[in-house]
């Protein structure tokens, strides 16, 4: 059972949170337009580095026809222990390649990391799958429990001489 529910904990915090590792490319935000290679057709996270003004995108499809830059539904942190990035906006091109032009106001151009967004529907499959992990943790302890009080009062294990 802890296995289980180790193994459940874990991948629940994989499939949730795993897309926020991945990343299509980093473009600068210099108001120049930059041609990016996604992964998969999927909807994508715009993210700035954490603590800097977040720039004003505006992207395309494959087609060359605008695409719309949403703000994200959620907060989304991501730091990789050298540098720590927030997400600003999300983009559906609805297929394989994304042009973005970025421009920031803040002095100094900053960059833009282009990865996967994390999907609604793996957030609640995160929620199932962690309450089914905790249930089977508490499940285990409680049986680990049950079997030490039964050895500790069971029928002693040597025969009485005599």
């Amino acid at each position: 059972m802890f296995v289980a529910a180790g193994t459940l904990l874990v991948t629940a915090f994989v499939s949730a949170l795993g897309p926020l590792s991945q990343q299509d490319a980093v473009v600068p935000a210099d108001g120049s337009a930059q041609g990016v290679e996604l992964d998969d057709d999927g909807p994508r996270l715009l993210m700035a580095p954490e603590g800097q003004v977040p720039p004003s995108c505006q992207a395309t499809d494959a087609q060359g026809e605008p695409v719309d830059v949403d703000a994200p539904t959620a907060s989304y942190t991501y730091g990789n222990g050298s540098r720590s990035w927030s997400g600003f906006g999300v983009v559906d091109p609805g297929g394989d390649s994304l042009e973005l032009t970025c421009s920031s106001s803040a002095p100094g151009a900053t960059e833009v990391r282009v990865g996967p967004a994390p999907a609604g529907g793996a957030f609640a499959g995160f929620a199932v799958m962690l309450v089914a992990g905790i249930g089977l943790g508490f499940g285990g302890f409680a049986v680990l429990v049950l079997l030490v009080v039964l050895y500790a009062s069971g029928a002693p294990r040597k025969p009485a001489a005599g």
